[in-house]
């Protein structure tokens, strides 16, 4: 929504299952990879190449998509809830009895079932066999059956039938969302490293600059002492100042190291990799409408949306639970041709085809009177987690709309913050060549100048950190609105 900086060119990542290998380089913007090291031996790597690296090569996201294998397959196994199904099967039995006559027996048979949308089943079953007895000729038999199954209270209805479908789909649906909110995650803690990162450089060069300004002015007060203008004690002070500069300047690059390798860990880069961020730091105002916020983030949020749809699971299971506790009544159709006894096995087939029809018909009822507590349980528990998901769900709104309504605050005020905060920093520039200018008449002392070169340092850090703060603003509206993947134009394909 608005967290991409501007003038950066739209992100493009195809992320497919195969651990992002899809990814288009092209389309990527610069990464480790396609861009060769400097003279320095640095790399140069723009946000969006940065975003690009970490979505290719980040191992958290890889163990991610490793999941999804199992998940996706996962959902076509349960799709096949009402694919028809063929078994096939033989056997053989060998006897011999305590008389020593023996006996033996072959069969074989296959069937073709279905489930049925309407709870009910359909099989289509055949089956022969030999069977040869003591003092007696083998003997054939064949058989053909239709059989239709169909409860009528316990088990009936489209919507008992495709329960194991439902929930199927609704924990694809959960397991995508639950993808996204992961690849948010790397997305917006890689933009954080990498500014923070950014921020430790400036505030390296700060440091230099302001030493740069100290000795400048250590140079003209030996000029001005010379000339008998300064006291010599003046330039102590300067000295001192240059000191501490140095000592700062330590520090900030132990800042800028530290910055270096949290952004090379998160990349996947080797810890030695050097970096050079590219990116400019041109914040311009986002303005932002509170009421649209919501309807986005209610829109967008993969935690809203997965709330909704664990609701609808919980619903899935109440009714499972009601159906379960009503009597069994099943209709049972059959129709079928057998054949009789035959000497061969042709025979025995053929009178499977021109034998009279078998019909049977069978009601079968039931009723649980002991042992019913289990089904109360199961339906009480049922109740209750669907009463649990909708107070999880109000809970889930309240919070949402907090966020959003902090994360709009947090956008406008750091941007009022940033116009502050540069406007400080001009009057402290505009401040130390005043008092520079007034030296150079005897005006002013060395203490001063030293106080307002101070002033300008802290004024450029307080703008750095304003500036930071409010592209970091922005990413985390972003996060909360959960429109991060739709800003970097991050395309899923899970």
């Amino acid at each position: 929504m608005c967290g991409r900086p501007p003038g950066v060119p739209a992100l493009s990542i195809a992320v497919s299952v195969w651990l992002l290998a899809s990814a288009a380089p092209g389309a990527l913007g610069q990464t480790a990879d396609d861009v060769p090291a400097s003279d320095s031996g640095e790399i140069p790597l723009t946000l969006p190449g940065a975003v690009a690296v970490a979505l290719r090569d980040n191992l958290s996201l890889q163990s991610v998509y490793l999941d999804r294998i199992v998940q996706r397959l996962a959902l076509e196994v349960a799709e096949e809830e009402f694919t028809p199904r063929l078994d096939i099967g033989a056997d053989a039995e060998f006897l011999s009895g305590q008389d020593g006559r023996q006996s033996n027996a072959a069969g074989a048979s296959s069937a073709v079932s279905v489930n049925l949308p309407t709870g009910g089943s359909l099989a289509f079953v055949w089956d022969a066999a030999s069977f040869e007895a003591p003092d007696a000729d083998r003997a054939f038999s064949s058989g053909t059956g239709l059989v239709l199954t169909q409860p009528l209270l316990r088990g009936a209805g489209t919507g008992i039938a495709w329960a194991p479908v439902q929930r199927a789909r609704i924990g694809e649906r959960i397991n995508v969302l639950s993808l996204k909110d992961t690849v948010i995650g790397t997305v917006t803690a890689v933009i954080s490293a990498y500014r923070n990162y950014q921020q430790a450089i400036r505030q390296v060069a700060i440091a230099r600059r302001g030493l740069e300004e100290l000795r400048n002015q250590l140079e003209v007060n030996r000029l001005l002492i010379e000339s008998g203008r300064l006291a010599p004690l003046e330039n102590v002070q300067t000295e001192q100042r240059i000191a501490s500069q140095e000592l700062n300047i330590i520090r900030a690059e132990g800042d800028a190291e530290e910055a270096r390798i949290a952004l090379s860990e998160i990349l996947d880069l080797g810890v030695e990799t050097r970096i050079a961020p590219t990116e400019p730091l041109e914040p311009r105002q986002v303005d932002v409408e509170l009421d649209r916020a919501y309807d986005v983030a209610f829109d967008s949020r993969a935690d809203w949306q997965t709330s909704l749809l664990r609701l609808r699971l919980v619903d899935i299971s109440l009714m499972i639970a009601r159906n379960s506790r009503l009597p069994q009544l099943d209709v049972e159709l059959g129709v079928g041709r057998r054949s009789a006894s035959e000497s061969d096995l042709g025979s025995a087939l053929s009178g499977t085809v021109d034998g009279r029809p078998e019909w049977s018909a069978r009601v079968s009822f039931s009723v649980p009177t002991i042992g019913t507590q289990e089904l109360e349980l199961a339906e009480t528990a049922a109740r209750v987690d669907r009463r649990k998901a909708e107070i999880s769900k109000r809970q889930l709104e309240a919070q949402i709309r907090g966020e959003v309504r902090n994360a709009v605050r947090e956008v406008e005020l750091s941007w009022r913050r940033l116009e502050l905060a540069r406007r400080a920093r001009e009057l402290a520039e505009r401040q130390l060549a005043i008092e520079k200018e007034k030296l150079q008449a005897g005006r002013t002392s060395n203490f001063q100048i030293l106080s307002f070169d101070q002033t300008l340092v802290d004024a450029e850090n307080a703008e750095l950190d304003a500036i930071i703060s409010y592209e970091n603003a922005l990413t985390n509206l972003d996060q909360v609105l959960g429109t991060t993947l739709e800003t970097w134009q991050i395309s899923l394909q899970p």
